[in-house]
């Protein structure tokens, strides 16, 4: 499959290439955390209880998920709770609006750029 095309995989490993050259690296690991915990609830919520469709083939529950495990993670961080929720909301955004081959990719651009902005 990857002869003709990159996997989600390939795009996760160039964006965290991307970021740990770029960004301090508590903001690093928190952006890798997102991705692999955050997407993964997503996709699972999204093919077990999914059933409101919006954009991209992806849900409403599986966004809600998203969002939800991504609040819980930032809740960690020294950030105000108004912080944590404008960046899980922008973040569940970007997630839900980019098409699946490349949420890997754009997922810790997106919320290592609003960490390093908002800390």
């Amino acid at each position: 499959y990857e002869k003709n095309n990159f996997m989600g995989a390939t795009y996760m490993m160039l964006s965290f290439l991307i970021i740990s050259l770029t960004f301090p690296k508590f903001i690093v690991i928190t952006s890798m955390i997102i991705l692999s915990l955050s997407d993964t609830c997503a996709a699972l919520v999204g093919l077990t209880i999914g059933k409101v469709k919006i954009l991209n083939n992806k849900t409403l529950e599986g966004s809600a998920g998203f969002m939800m495990l991504t609040v819980f993670i930032l809740s960690f961080c020294s950030i105000s709770l108004f912080q944590i929720m404008f960046i899980s909301v922008i973040i569940t955004i970007t997630e839900h609006i980019t098409p699946a081959e490349y949420d890997n990719f754009s997922v810790p651009l997106v919320s290592s750029l609003l960490l390093y902005i908002l800390l």
